[in-house]
């Protein structure tokens, strides 16, 4: 019993995806894997049709290229404990030395940044990273995290200065998903 409960955890730390431990050298922030178990797939619903906010979101003009792409998601929705009011969890693959500011936007207006290096030669996959939030929301709002490349250069989210990453005819993002922030309470 004892050697089917070790080879059980150990499958769920395979499946579960490889990071850098908290505080690992070669990332300017510790990117964290949360069990598995715990899911990973979003189970929020689409941006309704009437919800004008993220629609009015065009980001796509001012798009520039950036190195390599990230598969940017949002992360844990399906699981409550997951999120909290006042942050979010994506997941992503920072090709080797290579950064990106990610930036959430709450029903369309930036609310939340970070910015991640990866200085390995190798790609840094994250499953559940935390993006801090201005402040807790409660109740539904449209949830999107967007690529920035970070222009200037200072690590963090300038509007007006800062371009969002091109992906195809748009932008590098995860969502838009409407998230009742009252389940993460």
């Amino acid at each position: 019993m004892p050697r089917t409960l070790a080879f059980a955890l150990l499958a769920l730390v395979l499946i579960g995806g490889c990071v850098a431990p908290a505080g690992t050298p070669g990332t300017d922030r510790p990117a964290t894997t949360p069990p598995s178990a715990a899911g990973g797939e979003p189970t929020a619903s689409p941006v309704p049709t009437e919800s004008p906010t993220p629609a009015d979101l065009d980001l796509a003009d001012g798009a520039v290229p950036c190195e390599g792409s990230v598969g940017l998601a949002l992360w844990g929705l399906g699981s409550p404990p997951m999120w909290s009011p006042d942050g979010v969890r994506v997941g992503y693959s920072l090709p080797a030395n290579t950064s990106a500011l990610f930036v959430v936007f709450v029903d369309g207006e930036p609310r939340g940044d970070a910015f991640v290096r990866n200085t390995y030669d190798d790609t840094l996959a994250a499953d559940g990273d935390s993006i801090a939030l201005a402040e807790a929301f409660d109740g539904r709002h449209a949830v999107r995290v967007v690529r920035y490349a970070d222009t200037n250069g200072n690590g963090g989210f300038d509007p007006g200065v800062d371009a969002p990453c091109a992906d195809g005819d748009g932008v590098e993002q995860a969502g838009p998903a409407v998230v009742d922030f009252d389940r993460f309470e």
